[in-house]
């Protein structure tokens, strides 16, 4: 089996794999199926993987992306995983990564600071990690997608991670710990054109460390 990755982290059920140059490994002399993840690096950057056998190949290359490969067969359907299934279903082998960040990504509605439903969710889970990794340091940047003004998206992406402190406040977090920045429209999790209106985009990205 061949792993071709560039600019990446990604793992798949025991092997863990990190770096920017081509990778090779040999497959397991077992029958099972290898789960393989896409996941951004610590500062939120989404690389690409392509995993190829003498079954043929697929290409991850988007967050959280994930395809399932035996040595007979690589599946060409890929899932979006979500941050909580990977944080539930992979946290013993994310912990084991020296300097691993908890990442969560919360999404927000068009031009204002009010999460969605689904991202406000998050919020308990995310308390709930922070105190078991305590003591911990607590990123919050906020982003945005470019339908205003630089400047605008900039500020917007500002208020965005401060409502997301101040809820994580309401709910418990300790203040001194958490760090908010934004990095407006210059760090798009999917890149567009100027002026459009990308979900993906508006949303505020908190790494636990």
């Amino acid at each position: 089996m061949h792993i071709f990755s560039r600019l990446l982290p990604a793992f798949f059920i025991t092997v863990l794999l990190f770096g920017c140059a081509d990778q090779k490994i040999k497959p397991s002399p077992a029958e099972g199926k290898d789960l393989f993840v896409l996941l951004p690096d610590q500062n939120g950057k989404v690389g690409e993987i392509t995993i190829s056998n003498k079954a043929g190949s697929t290409t991850l290359s988007e967050a959280n992306e994930s395809a399932q490969v035996t040595s007979n067969n690589i599946t060409t359907r890929t899932e979006i995983l979500s941050d909580r299934d990977i944080q539930e279903n992979f946290h013993d082998t994310l912990q084991a990564i020296p300097g691993t960040a908890d990442q969560y990504i919360l999404f927000f509605s068009s031009g204002t600071i009010k999460l969605t439903r689904e991202s406000q969710k998050q919020l308990p889970l995310i308390l709930k990690r922070i105190k078991e990794r305590l003591p911990c340091e607590i990123s919050i940047i906020g982003h945005s997608d470019t339908e205003a003004g630089s400047e605008y998206n900039l500020s917007l992406a500002l208020k965005r991670a401060i409502h997301v402190k101040d809820k994580l406040l309401s709910i418990g977090a300790p203040r001194k710990l958490l760090e908010v920045s934004s990095h407006g429209e210059n760090d798009p999790m999917i890149p567009t054109k100027d002026d459009v209106a990308e979900p993906q985009n508006r949303r505020v990205e908190i790494f636990i460390r």
